[in-house]
């Protein structure tokens, strides 16, 4: 996180570094199913979701790229790509693309639908509107306890450096 000036002024080394890859390595995250909304064609939703997770480095970038390749679509070109917490933004051909968890879609003045009830979701918005939601389901492979339980006794703290907005310490605790 904070680079090599970092981690060499680091003497202590009571820290370890968990990525998206540690938690959840591919297969131990899938896609539950997704909703494109009207006006949106579901090939479009999906590519733009899938280019804009697949730039940022994401451990989602497998489950999108694969759902995207089962369609026939082709991943697009974005520009600009800004990350931010809790989600991502880019232009794809002209278009405005936020794609980011349900927060970051409030925080954007992205209207979602009332009494949503969707645990882990990637939402995907096209300029200012809300395009596709896609609702996510993460698998804890057995090793991750006794792994972390482990880093503890030995006085050892995770520093989350993850890429997927939606692996947040609540997320984790539950």
């Amino acid at each position: 996180l904070a680079g090599w000036p970092g981690v060499a002024g680091s003497k202590r080394g009571d820290r370890v570094l968990i990525t998206d890859g540690d938690l959840f390595p591919p297969g131990y995250v899938e896609l539950n199913g997704y909703k494109v909304m009207r006006h949106f064609s579901a090939e479009r939703v999906v590519a733009y979701t899938a280019t804009l997770i697949r730039d940022s480095g994401s451990g989602l970038g497998r489950v999108f790229h694969d759902q995207l390749r089962s369609m026939g679509g082709l991943l697009r070109k974005a520009d600009r790509l800004t990350c931010y917490e809790g989600g991502l933004s880019a232009n794809i051909r002209g278009d405005q693309v936020l794609v980011g968890s349900a927060a970051f879609m409030s925080l954007m003045d992205i209207s979602l639908p009332q009494g949503l009830n969707v645990k882990n979701a990637v939402f995907c918005a096209i300029d200012g509107r809300l395009a596709g939601i896609f609702a996510l389901n993460y698998t804890l492979p057995d090793t991750v306890f006794p792994a972390v339980e482990e880093l503890l006794l030995e006085k050892v703290g995770p520093v989350l450096a993850t890429r997927d907005f939606n692996l947040i310490p609540a997320m984790l605790h539950q």
